[in-house]
């Protein structure tokens, strides 16, 4: 049970990092505790912004400064986390886009949710009020410029009082397989599921059993061993079982449902499962060229085909290409599922506008019919940034 939620510092806010830096901004705060707290958490949301520093030379702040950031609760040590998004913003589903979207920034990538970094302090709790106190990196001594920069911060603290049961596994998400854009670089059908549960209950979660498969269709079961406090999430991946993407009953259903937690009944089976919409990969039943036109920097890229069990069957490495050179390969695949990835060390793709030196390359598939006659194109958008996963 939620019993408040506080906004340590007020509204969410614009501060410059000069001051957050000197504690001039977002002092030390004491807030106080509900008299049954038994649990309490607190969740930050930070971004940087801003292009400054003396030079101009990269990085600016505080867009595109990798900084430290610290909450101390009650005196004791801090705990320290970062937000920069080193591969995220390229490998963001919402591309391809126009400006910058692929470059790695401080907290935020355009077009795509700010992730939330939540912090369970329940066991530095004493007494009848707590005192959070938030820092950050130091501004540069030799780029003092940097200072003005700015973060966006928002903060929270939740309290919660006990769990309403004692035994509560819960199914929290599925990542994959999954129709929903947000995973779309993720929700990858010919690979094993991946599932999030949480534990809602007051005993901790020690073993729970996971049974999944498509509407219709056989069932698969999974032994999850661990051990997660309240409130806690687990992200497991689950094996893969043999064609179980083929069977069902054909309406593109994946379900999920948990069962067993701590080896009991689960105290509230309302949360037990989930399921979510998916669609079958595309079904080629002949021969396959694919034609990939290199940019000026093929080190960077590299294609790997493999099957529903992580093999590869091909693959072609960045030392094996010519710069600005089109080459074509023929696939003969056995049955199966297969996934396509071609990746871009340099988060660019093929091309991107804001590297011109980079050249522009090009990816697509030729689909052939049993006469070996071409029937049809897939074509690949060449602004993917760090991948392409079909």
């Amino acid at each position: 049970e939620v019993l408040g939620v506080k906004r340590i510092w007020g509204p969410s806010g614009s501060y410059s990092f000069k001051n957050l830096a000197e504690n001039v901004a977002l002092p030390a705060q004491t807030l106080p505790l509900h008299s049954q707290t038994k649990y309490a958490k607190v969740k930050t949301r930070l971004t940087g912004h801003g292009h400054n520093s003396n030079d101009g030379n990269y990085p600016h702040c505080c867009e595109w400064r990798d900084n430290t950031h610290s909450l101390s609760v009650n005196g004791q040590t801090p705990l320290e986390w970062h937000i920069w998004r080193a591969n995220a913003c390229a490998e963001n589903p919402v591309q391809p886009q126009g400006g910058t979207w692929p470059g790695a920034r401080e907290g935020w990538c355009p077009g795509d949710v700010v992730p939330d970094f939540d912090f369970d302090i329940s066991n530095k709790l004493s007494g009848s009020s707590v005192t959070l106190d938030y820092n950050i990196s130091p501004v540069p001594t030799n780029n003092l410029g940097m200072g003005n920069g700015n973060y966006v911060v928002a903060m929270h603290l939740i309290q919660y009082g006990a769990a309403r049961y004692k035994t509560d596994a819960e199914v929290y998400d599925v990542i994959s397989p999954n129709n929903t854009e947000y995973y779309s670089k993720r929700g990858v059908v010919c690979r094993e599921p991946i599932v999030v549960f949480r534990n809602a209950g007051e005993q901790t979660l020690t073993a729970v059993k996971i049974k999944y498969g498509t509407a219709g269709g056989d069932r698969a079961v999974y032994q999850w061993r661990g051990s997660l406090a309240f409130g806690q999430t687990a992200e497991v991946t689950l094996p893969l079982k043999d064609a179980w993407i083929f069977s069902g009953s054909g309406d593109l259903k994946f379900e999920v449902s948990l069962y067993d937690p701590n080896g009991t009944k689960d105290d509230n089976d309302e949360n037990n499962s989930m399921w979510t919409s998916f669609t079958a990969p595309d079904r080629y039943d002949n021969k396959l060229i694919i034609e990939m036109r290199t940019n000026n920097r093929p080190e960077e890229n590299k294609l790997v085909i493999s099957n529903e069990r992580k093999q590869t069957v091909h693959s072609i490495s960045p030392t094996s290409v010519d710069a600005n050179r089109t080459w074509r390969d023929t696939l003969d695949l056995a049955p199966g599922c297969y996934v396509l990835e071609l990746s871009d060390a340099g988060n660019d793709g093929l091309q991107y506008w804001a590297n011109s030196a980079a050249g522009s390359g090009a990816f697509k598939i030729w689909v052939l019919d049993q006469n070996n006659n071409l029937t049809g194109i897939k074509n690949f958008k060449s602004d993917f940034g760090r991948n392409i996963t079909y």
